[in-house]
């Protein structure tokens, strides 16, 4: 996760996915994100992430309303996702919001 911003009324997350192993990662897709329990505006559009090769990764900006978190709060991120084979993956994180 890299750091999120502010403008428009919304909230921006960038989420980079990185593929660790020696495999790649196909045909990943993101099946939820919320931000404090609050869905993301974009999840449709964003959602077919693709493949990611052994080593690499792939960078989503999620979009949520900017009346999920105030200004200057702590929210929790909560992102799933699975990819080829249905292997799942889950990222958990708290994040300062501007």
């Amino acid at each position: 996760v890299l750091v999120p911003s502010r403008a428009g009324g919304q909230i921006t997350v960038p989420i980079s996915l990185s593929v660790t192993g020696v495999s790649p990662a196909i045909s990943v897709t993101l099946l939820s994100a919320t931000l404090n329990g609050v869905p993301a505006a974009n999840l449709a559009s964003v959602s077919g992430v693709g493949d990611i090769p052994a080593g690499g990764s792939a960078q989503v900006n999620m979009v949520f309303p900017g009346t999920a978190v105030s200004p200057g709060a702590a929210a929790m991120l909560v992102l799933s996702g699975q990819h080829t084979g249905g292997q799942k993956f889950t990222l958990n994180k708290r994040l300062a919001i501007p």
